[in-house]
């Protein structure tokens, strides 16, 4: 049986290595999103082809710096529209793109600065897919809020008399737009049936407050991150949406998983769907960390019948967002995509 890949230290690419490798990276407003790239020897082979998913609209963007840097490691390099608001329209085209696409012998996707939704259109679409593919992570010393910051936030709200202190709170994304959803994420089997939604915490309580009101579930399952350098933020997240914790229906108590831990969170999931399937709606929204909504799209994959609602931030906090020093660039190998996903889904008793 084949197992899910353990999450390692992401290497340079050998630039006498001649096979041919499309790579996969989207632009942003994070000076990491430059680490692993520029990390990667400038060698015109070293990739065939470069797809770079750039941001709509964008108010802050790296985009500049990013075609200068993949363009002198590749031998062709395109852009990729993705309107966050709509994510329909980038699907249909990233899915007309890959008609062809067995004839790279890997796929290297930068997901360091993507959007949830964009993690999980690009791994749902790649299915069939069965050869090489790698998932790069750069991860951050830090992220946004501080500790004092929040800690100031708090103070303020305290003080406020709202009758809710964390009600609208958001300190790393602000408010929600709209929840989205597309064709290749969606689902309408079970969809009479009561519903189980799994969700994951943020620093933006309206994610999963529109979420409920959205999807009104029978139950709902959360799960927090573990974050092993900055301990104080997994009581902070659960304090944010303590309310919620308090008046919802949960599942189970809150699950906490390392940041880097996709497996276990995979795993998790896996067990709430063989529990549930024949008699509930399985709904995730992967409202947390992207290395949690890798496992997400590999769920999916594996279960068609999961149904994906994403609730997207109306606009996000730039500044501070995360730490321009990087504290490890990671990286998950599937050998062969496909394969191994059919054998994941059998091993954990899937439908596949």
């Amino acid at each position: 049986m084949r197992r899910l890949p353990t999450i390692e230290e992401a290497g340079r690419i050998d630039e006498n290595d001649t096979s041919k490798r499309l790579l996969i990276i989207s632009e942003g407003f994070e000076l990491r999103s430059l680490s692993w790239i520029t990390s990667q020897p400038k060698s015109n082979n070293l990739f065939n082809d470069t797809w770079v998913c750039k941001y709509e609209p964008s108010k802050i963007s790296r985009y500049e710096e990013m075609i200068k840097e993949v363009s002198c490691r590749s031998k062709n390099v395109c852009t990729i529209k993705f309107d966050r608001f709509c994510p329909t329209f980038f699907e249909q085209e990233f899915n007309d793109r890959i008609t062809q696409i067995d004839h790279f012998d890997e796929i290297i996707i930068d997901i360091t600065v993507m959007s949830k939704i964009l993690i999980m259109i690009l791994l749902c679409s790649l299915k069939k897919y069965n050869k090489k593919l790698t998932i790069i992570y750069s991860e951050p010393n830090t992220w946004s809020p501080s500790l004092e910051r929040y800690t100031e936030e708090i103070s303020k709200r305290t003080s406020a008399d709202t009758g809710n202190n964390f009600a609208y709170f958001g300190l790393s994304s602000v408010g929600v737009y709209d929840i989205v959803k597309t064709p290749r994420l969606s689902s309408i089997i079970m969809q009479n049936s009561p519903s189980i939604l799994i969700a994951f915490l943020s620093f933006n309580e309206q994610l999963i407050t529109v979420l409920l009101n959205n999807t009104n579930p029978e139950s709902i399952f959360l799960i927090n991150t573990i974050n092993e350098r900055e301990t104080w933020r997994e009581k902070a997240t659960i304090d944010i949406h303590k309310n919620i914790i308090k008046t919802s229906p949960l599942y189970e108590d809150v699950q906490n998983y390392k940041l880097t831990d996709y497996i276990g969170v995979f795993e998790k999931i896996a067990k709430i769907y063989e529990k549930n399937y024949y008699s509930n709606r399985i709904i995730i929204s992967p409202t947390g960390c992207k290395l949690h909504a890798v496992a997400c799209a590999l769920m999916k994959n594996c279960c068609p019948d999961i149904h994906v609602e994403y609730p997207i931030p109306t606009s996000y906090i730039f500044e501070g967002y995360s730490s321009d020093e990087i504290y490890k660039i990671h990286q998950i190998v599937f050998n062969s995509y496909m394969d191994d996903m059919a054998s994941i889904a059998e091993e954990y008793h899937l439908n596949g």
